[in-house]
């Protein structure tokens, strides 16, 4: 498989993988968890109107071969998203 990677676009749109999901692109619902091939954390959630995005900022990226606790949160009523690596915030 060969895709085509723009790495000048913001972390929040780069084609990541899903760790954890459930979603409708069609009807932009459901949430997404994943990680880029370049190791940050992308976190999307579709409230039926709107896609809104998060990654994870420099120098907070998946190590390899390593374990990571990774959580991600979203307050609907206040529209805030939150991403946790090992128990650290690394994208608000």
């Amino acid at each position: 498989m060969f895709i085509w990677d723009n790495p000048s676009l913001p972390r929040e749109e780069h084609i990541a993988q899903v760790i954890a999901g459930s979603y409708s692109t069609s009807d932009k619902c459901g949430f997404m968890l994943g990680v880029t091939k370049h190791g940050y954390l992308a976190f999307r959630v579709g409230t039926g109107s709107e896609w809104i995005s998060l990654a994870s900022e420099d120098g907070n990226k998946i190590k390899t071969y390593e374990w990571s606790h990774v959580t991600a949160t979203f307050d609907g009523k206040k529209g805030k998203m939150c991403i946790y690596l090992n128990e650290k915030k690394v994208a608000e």
